[in-house]
């Protein structure tokens, strides 16, 4: 199981990742992360957006992750829908 600092370590190189290939500097919002049963849940935005407040700087699609402290996988959810509706639809893949 992965300590909640293995879990940011997770996260951050996450994050590094999505700006090598969107080329915008990102940052984590100031709720991150959130605890859940399964682990920790990332939410991030650019860095100019959080800077300025500016929402012609934010991203569209930037959809919330779970860093799972038990199988150490990142899971990508989406932005269509609550986070609570993304949480219990992975508690049934789980337990299937």
């Amino acid at each position: 199981m992965l300590s909640k600092n293995e879990a940011w370590d997770i996260a951050r190189n996450h994050l590094l990742e999505i700006e090598k290939e969107i080329k915008i500097d990102l940052e984590f919002s100031s709720d991150s992360p959130m605890k859940v049963n399964y682990g920790y849940i990332f939410s991030y935005n650019s860095a100019e957006f959080f800077k300025t407040n500016d929402f012609r700087e934010a991203l569209a699609g930037n959809a919330p992750f779970l860093v799972d402290i038990f199988d150490n996988k990142i899971v990508t959810f989406g932005t269509a829908d609550t986070i609570d509706n993304y949480l219990k639809e992975y508690e049934k893949c789980k337990q299937a």
